[in-house]
């Protein structure tokens, strides 16, 4: 009841699976950027917070220095307004049981 009455609506371009963590299924926080993976980063850098983050479906597939350095909007991704101006979108998850944040991206 809890994700589904405080988890914005997401509309992606490609078909995955919504992430779970912790034997949940994990929050939607907000539109990755470097400035909002900064702000979560409490026990490490926001780069690092970044290249751990991804969902374990993604880990293989993702050339996480790349996106870091390439594709990561500098600024940050208030809305889904703002993510309409990007090709590349990271979605971010936190778990409902603890602080762990998973990252989600995509692209069309």
């Amino acid at each position: 009841m809890e994700l589904e009455k405080k988890t914005l609506h997401i509309i992606s371009w490609q078909d995955w699976s919504w992430p779970c963590s912790d034997g949940e299924y994990c929050k939607f926080i907000g539109y990755g950027s470097k400035p909002f993976y900064n702000a979560l980063a409490t026990k490490t850098t926001g780069e690092n917070l970044f290249k751990n983050s991804f969902y374990y479906t993604l880990k293989d597939d993702s050339n996480v220095d790349y996106l870091w350095k390439e594709i990561l909007p500098e600024n940050e991704v208030k809305d889904y307004k703002d993510s309409n101006e990007l090709s590349t979108l990271f979605y971010v998850f936190r778990s409902l049981n603890s602080d762990k944040i998973i990252s989600i991206w995509d692209s069309y």
